[in-house]
């Protein structure tokens, strides 16, 4: 498990740079034809489970204290009909997966263990309905990581992880980083207003 990982790793971080750096190919650079093709979703794993993936800040919860995330249990309240739409899901089958990024602890204003302990403590404030968690601790533009959405890293591990068919998977969040990590996992997207009737 830990090689792939840090497989995983490397490679998201490779796509990354490919993809920050990469220069258009001209016919002035001695090509006779360029031809462009469309990029095709494949899916050769057999995976048969689904799963709402869901940001944590102002999605589900938020913060009553001076930073818009928790920094302490006390600052944390559950947004309206957070934990009863969670729930309905979760009886049809879905898996509940909270994927979060938490850049506080590259600003050593958490640690990681008390970042685990915040949404821990979330998923008790919602009756225990999450089944899985990622977050990103890294800061950008200083760190290159997988982990951090909008890159599909963690949905690509927890898709490994829980034999997702990402086809029947939902992605739920209130930035554009969400918006953009399901449309690179190639999964729907829905605002937290919509999907959460607020």
């Amino acid at each position: 498990m830990c090689r792939w990982y840090l497989n995983t790793y490397q490679w998201y971080n490779i796509i990354f740079s490919m993809t920050k750096n990469f220069e258009k190919v001209t016919k002035y650079e001695g090509f006779d034809q360029i031809e462009t093709t469309k990029f095709v979703r494949k899916d050769n794993y057999g995976y048969t489970n689904k799963a709402v993936f869901v940001d944590l800040d102002d999605t589900v919860r938020k913060s009553t204290g001076e930073e818009p995330y928790p920094l302490k249990i006390e600052d944390i309240e559950i947004l309206k009909n957070s934990e009863e739409i969670l729930k309905k899901y979760k009886s049809e089958g879905y898996k509940i997966i909270a994927v979060t990024n938490q850049s506080a602890v590259a600003k050593k204003k958490l640690t990681s263990l008390e970042v685990k302990k915040l949404i821990e403590h979330t998923n008790m404030l919602l009756d225990g309905v999450i089944d899985d968690y990622n977050f990103c601790p890294h800061l950008p533009p200083k760190d290159v990581c997988y982990c951090r959405k909008p890159q599909s890293g963690t949905g690509i591990m927890m898709m490994h992880k829980h034999q997702l068919n990402l086809k029947d998977c939902i992605m739920v969040g209130d930035a554009t980083s969400d918006k953009t990590f399901a449309e690179r996992l190639g999964i729907s997207y829905k605002h937290p207003n919509f999907f959460f009737k607020r």
